[in-house]
């Protein structure tokens, strides 16, 4: 996660102990889990990249000023010795990926992920921050069914997904990620179109085949910037699917809150 361009914003982050890991479950407590993460069993980059988001989180956290129900919550951490830290945070029951894979689910249960992961969105965009890897395998599900955006996961958009290749990235992102430049909300908007192909699809394994050809990151990067769209999932119907093209096309001026309210609509004519 980080601060969105548009804001300008100039918060410094400082890694907690050069932060870089993260590994299994620890324990869990209740409703809460503790996540352990040790140095020496991550790289370098997850390990600064979680002290960077962990610290992000509460930031974000203390600027909408409670719990949001799409949202993953972290409760906090502590650092029993130099090279571990143990997080506290909610205890989730799936992720969107698994869930997909495991489980036969109804369009208009995938489609309430979709307005949850929108909503949460709209929480972060509000507090001025974009989250810059929404994707299947980075959203959880809660016992209730609710979908909260995982806000203790370090953000790899890069790295292979279980659908493949990842497809949820910009043309943007391509260009401008880790090269010094701010992150912009478009980032997430272009992800949450794939996110939706991705719901809307239902099997939780299969990239779309207009990408067929480009299996990595550097053939995505070329297929994006000709504007190679995926195709139109069987069980998205009309209202989804233009969501997803103006998610694509339109990213640089649609905002957070339309997608919500188109979200709000189509859920509202599911029967």
């Amino acid at each position: 996660m980080s601060e969105a361009v548009q804001f300008n914003a100039t918060t410094q982050v400082t890694p907690l102990h050069e932060l870089k890991a993260l590994t299994g479950w620890a324990a869990s407590t209740g409703d809460s889990v503790v996540k352990v993460i040790e140095k020496q069993k991550v790289e370098a980059d997850v390990w600064v990249q979680t002290a960077v988001d962990l610290i992000n989180t509460m930031e974000i956290q203390t600027r909408i000023e409670k719990a949001h129900p799409n949202l993953l919550f972290v409760h906090g951490w502590l650092i029993p010795e130099p090279e571990v830290i143990h997080v506290l945070m909610e205890k989730a029951d799936s992720d969107v990926t698994t869930a997909l894979q495991e489980n036969v689910l109804p369009l208009k249960t995938r489609l309430k992920i979709a307005e949850d992961v929108a909503n949460g969105l709209n929480a972060l965009h509000s507090a001025h921050y974009v989250h810059q890897d929404v994707k299947a395998d980075s959203i959880l599900l809660m016992k209730d069914g609710t979908a909260k955006i995982n806000m203790a996961k370090p953000e790899k958009p890069f790295e292979r997904t279980r659908q493949g290749t990842p497809f949820h990235l910009s043309l943007e992102m391509h260009k401008n990620h880790g090269k010094g430049q701010a992150s912009d909300c478009s980032y997430d908007i272009y992800a949450f179109g794939a996110l939706l192909w991705v719901l809307c699809e239902g099997s939780g394994n299969r990239r779309p085949q207009a990408y067929d050809r480009y299996g990595t990151v550097a053939a995505m990067k070329l297929a994006v910037e000709k504007e190679i769209y995926p195709e139109r999932p069987v069980e998205a119907n009309e209202a989804c699917w233009e969501l997803m093209t103006k998610c694509w096309r339109q990213r640089c001026v649609l905002t957070v809150h339309e997608v919500c309210k188109e979200m709000e609509d189509i859920l509202h004519c599911i029967q």
